[in-house]
């Protein structure tokens, strides 16, 4: 498994070695939410790197989001690095300060009450109804991970001049089950506020898995930049980034997880 960050995707390609695959079209297909038919955006996200399906959420609303969450700092986690926090209680924020993993899960298993809370407390409803949408979109029923934080806010503070790591959402993906790895995983990430410049989503067409053709020459990327209320919608096994965030304004989103353990079973949300 990548363990240690890089910014070079060449670099995580060679450490998955045989398991570095083509997995996608190398195309991000654009949905007005309201052309969203019977079968969600199943089909296509199967198929591209990428689905962006956009006019989710009316920017009126995304901008009371914004105020709701700039107006309670106390509500912040900060246990993540650098510049980012979050309102809900990310995974990734307690894998990336806990080494122990019996601790990091205990915390983390502390923190997903509270975290959800907080998110009730800018965003009344949010939870259910994210749930409701992402089983519209993937055609399929959806349920909260057992023991798991709902979907939360991410606030990138901008000043960085470099880019994110390249990375792949695998993480939380193995805590229960090692065999979740090769499971099915999409990631869900809805622009609440963009910033002044950059805070895009570098996103390759290839990644962790053991089907398809192997990778011997890295594609280039598909840069994908979020509108307001637009919701983007990729595997969790490809590999992607976060490219420099410029400007004064933080980057506001809400960002989501789903597995689905078993081929029969509904899809797990998780954040």
């Amino acid at each position: 498994m990548w363990q240690g960050p890089s910014a070079h995707a060449a670099d995580v390609v060679a450490h998955l070695g045989s398991r570095a695959r083509w997995l996608r079209d190398p195309e991000v297909a654009t949905v007005p939410v309201e052309a969203v038919g019977d079968r969600g955006i199943r089909d296509l996200v199967e198929r591209v790197a990428g689905v962006l399906v956009t006019g989710v959420v009316d920017p009126a609303e995304t901008a009371r989001w914004a105020e709701a969450v700039e107006s309670r700092p106390d509500l912040w986690d900060r246990r993540s690095s650098g510049p980012t926090v979050t309102v809900g209680a990310a995974w990734f924020a307690h894998a990336g300060v806990e080494p122990d993993p019996v601790v990091r899960a205990r915390a983390y298993r502390d923190a997903a009450e509270r975290g959800d809370a907080a998110v009730d407390v800018v965003a009344p409803g949010l939870h259910a109804r994210l749930l409701d949408l992402t089983s519209r979109l993937l055609d399929a029923p959806v349920v909260r991970r057992p023991g798991w934080a709902g979907p939360g806010f991410v606030r990138f503070a901008p000043g960085a001049d470099t880019d994110g790591d390249v990375h792949i959402d695998w993480i939380g993906l193995a805590a229960e089950d090692p065999a979740h790895l090769d499971r099915p995983c999409r990631s869900f990430v809805l622009m609440v506020r963009p910033g002044d410049e950059g805070g895009d989503l570098r996103l390759w067409p290839v990644g962790d898995g053991s089907d398809g053709p192997a990778v011997t020459t890295v594609p280039a990327p598909l840069e994908v930049r979020y509108p307001v209320g637009g919701l983007l919608v990729f595997d969790g096994h490809l590999l992607h980034q976060i490219t420099a965030l410029g400007g004064t304004t933080p980057r506001l989103t809400i960002t989501w997880h789903a597995v689905r353990p078993r081929p029969d079973g509904p899809w797990e949300l998780w954040f």
